[in-house]
């Protein structure tokens, strides 16, 4: 019965680490292109087929499809919030945009 406490108690505390978390994200500004425009929103505003625009290393937190890059049609994104590693990996945009 400890064990089964503890480990509930452990649970606790990481989902709400997580959900602490996870207000931050959704706190952070990113940039949407509206009507030719650029306006300022929160992530958590972003909704499907909105266009962002993300400049130079900047962190954005969203599923995102590279639509254009001013490097010849390619990003390098570091995913180590994701998976740990901290090398870069090379992203291009698709061939029919």
């Amino acid at each position: 019965m400890f064990v089964v406490l503890c480990s509930v108690f452990r649970d606790g505390v990481e989902d709400f680490s997580r959900y602490k978390s996870d207000k931050e994200t959704n706190r952070q500004k990113c940039q949407l292109v509206d009507g030719g425009r650029i306006k300022e929103i929160y992530s958590s505003d972003v909704n499907v087929g909105d266009i962002l625009y993300i400049p130079e290393d900047q962190m954005f937190c969203a599923d995102l499809v590279l639509i254009e890059s001013s490097n010849d049609g390619a990003c390098f994104i570091q995913t180590s919030s994701l998976d740990g590693e901290k090398n870069l990996k090379k992203r291009m945009k698709p061939k029919d945009f």
